[in-house]
């Protein structure tokens, strides 16, 4: 008799420990599924937090805008233990594309820690006859970013540098 049991493939699912597989779904209960839809809101949530955090010069300015239509970079160089400031416009096309060419590698991380500097540079990247980024650079490790053309929360952000930069395009401006 048990052999019949087992060919006509009934469950033993009497012993201790076991459960009987119906081989049926289990439906899922609203707390299960409630608990589901939060995690994996939160996750989305995280990741796009992440990715928002990591941006790049390219992606703020330098792919917003065409080199040629760049018409002067002026730039505003001030130290902290002084009040003097010093300003130099650039107007030719070969050293503003040397300038904005010097920032092209540049990775930014979003950052809003107050920090010291040695030498702060304020520059205005005019298109036409109009300021479209108004740009402050903290030595090397510091950037703000303001986008006058946008009128949304990427039109404006503060930065911390996270590779090297080499500031001797800007620099050499003030020899």
């Amino acid at each position: 008799m048990a052999e019949m049991d087992r060919m006509q493939g009934a469950d033993h699912a009497d012993q201790p420990g076991q459960r009987k597989n119906s081989g049926k779904w289990k439906k899922p209960t609203l707390m299960q599924v409630c608990l589901v839809v939060f995690l994996l809101g939160i996750a989305v949530f995280l990741v796009g937090t992440v990715i928002q955090m990591f941006s790049s010069f390219e992606a703020r300015v330098s792919g917003r805008i065409h080199l040629q239509d760049i018409t002067s970079i002026e730039i505003i160089r001030s130290l902290p233990s002084t009040t003097d400031e010093v300003k130099v416009t650039v107007t030719d096309p070969a050293k503003i594309a040397d300038i904005m060419n010097a920032f092209a590698g540049v990775k930014l991380m979003s950052s809003s820690i107050s920090h010291d500097f040695n030498r702060s540079y304020w520059i205005c990247i005019i298109v036409g006859k109009s300021l479209r980024f108004g740009i402050r650079l903290d030595d090397q490790k510091h950037i703000d970013i303001n986008d006058l053309a946008r009128k949304d929360k990427y039109g404006s952000g503060s930065f911390k540098i996270i590779n090297h930069y080499d500031m001797r395009s800007i620099d050499s401006l003030f020899d």
